[in-house]
């Protein structure tokens, strides 16, 4: 996507500059100069290579043989490509490379001066080799090593050559072995990045399933009470017409075929380390016994539980007993100490279920890091038996779990 961005830029830039055949390269000189100063760190190198600009101005007649006219112009040639180390090393250390090269040939020393380079011009230079060691590719590395290396060999003082020459050695090596550790460890981010990425999948995932188990074991219970009543028709109903009978016995194998395949299907379902659950589903009923169990543990609990001689399907009331047995979960785990309030209300064919904490009593938060698929899990709950959830923080500090559900279960 940047590179589409990318190209469609530089062909605006390039219909402009056609336009403007009369001022060329004004639009394009504003156009990089602005992209230049949006970086911050270029305004460092800006400044440093001014600085350097100012002192290698007036310097310079003292090193080298420069004639006064020429005195502003080689030494910005010299010192003043520093302030691309960041943005552009390759086209800065070029042309001070190039000036390098060019100043040691034309123009000779001072007499008490025995290098061929001024020493602004050095320091440069060294930067700007710096920067083309940790910034640009290997190959271009290694090319600038070999150029620069030939550059100071043959511009400083006799005699210290060899020297200069091992210094820049180590310093790549010293700049690939930076490479590599820089590059090992966005590497590693990136690998702990992903890492982290796949577990939360893998969590909720495996939420879903479990989800699924669940009403899928409510749909072959359903579908077994089929197989029973077909089979039983015949010795229930006196007087069927054998054409009737004939139509139960096929409702009875059609029933047993389907509850074969949805056993089947939650063979697949289940987790390679886990047993099949035999018990049945926990539904309203089971919430007493949850509270009770909470409350036995120490926490304070005020319970409303749903009106009695409400009947609710098994889909939602295994929902319901998910949801508030995540919200006591998490109150437990993170709001240590805080009095929680349940109440399960029915509101026409709605089942409305409410769980509240206020804030942390103690300071001890015994969730962990955790992948924070708790919340996550509710949603996809309330959404496959058909209802919604909503979890939002309260004002004082404390967690609220609202949820609503169809009392007759999903709609087909």
């Amino acid at each position: 996507m940047k590179m589409v961005h990318l190209a469609k830029d530089a062909h605006r830039v390039g219909r402009y500059l056609e336009a403007r055949a009369d001022a060329p390269g004004s639009a394009l000189h504003q156009t990089l100069l602005g992209a230049y100063l949006a970086r911050k760190s270029n305004w460092l190198f800006l400044v440093a290579a001014l600085i350097l600009f100012a002192v290698a101005w007036p310097t310079l007649p003292f090193q080298l043989q420069v004639s006064a006219a020429l005195l502003p112009i080689v030494s910005g040639l010299s010192v003043l490509p520093v302030a691309l180390a960041w943005q552009e090393p390759r086209i800065g250390w070029g042309v001070s490379a190039a000036t390098a090269a060019v100043v040691s040939v034309v123009f000779d020393p001072m007499p008490d001066w025995h290098w061929h380079l001024q020493v602004p011009h050095i320091i440069v230079l060294l930067v700007l080799t710096f920067f083309m060691y940790v910034r640009r590719p290997v190959a271009e590395a290694l090319g600038a090593w070999a150029a620069t290396c030939m550059l100071f060999y043959w511009c400083a003082e006799p005699g210290t050559g060899g020297g200069w020459v091992a210094g820049l050695s180590a310093m790549l090596v010293v700049s690939m072995l930076l490479r590599l550790v820089l590059a090992s460890r966005s590497r590693l981010a990136e690998q702990e990045e992903v890492t982290d990425l796949e577990r939360a999948r893998r969590a909720v995932l495996e939420e879903r399933t479990r989800i699924a188990r669940d009403l899928h074991d409510i749909v072959a219970h359903r579908m077994s009470l089929v197989v029973v009543q077909a089979q039983t028709a015949r010795y229930r109903v006196p007087g069927l017409a054998p054409a009737a009978l004939a139509e139960f016995d096929g409702i009875a194998t059609s029933a047993r075929e389907a509850l074969g395949e949805v056993r089947s299907l939650l063979g697949v379902l289940r987790l390679e380390d886990q047993r099949a659950e035999h018990a049945p589903a926990p539904g309203l009923e089971a919430i007493d016994d949850m509270i009770e169990g909470t409350r036995a543990a120490g926490i304070s609990v005020d319970y409303l539980p749903v009106p009695g001689g409400a009947h609710v399907a098994e889909a939602t009331a295994l929902a319901a007993y998910r949801i508030v047995q995540e919200s006591i979960a998490n109150a437990t785990r993170h709001a240590q100490g805080s009095a929680i309030t349940v109440a399960l209300t029915t509101d026409g064919d709605q089942l409305n279920v409410r769980i509240e904490n206020g804030p942390a009593v103690s300071t001890a938060d015994l969730g962990g890091p955790g992948l924070g698929h708790g919340i996550p899990g509710m949603v996809e709950r309330a959404h496959a038996a058909g209802g919604s959830l909503v979890a939002t923080p309260r004002p004082d500090g404390g967690f609220a779990v609202r949820a609503v559900l169809p009392v007759a279960g999903p709609a087909h």
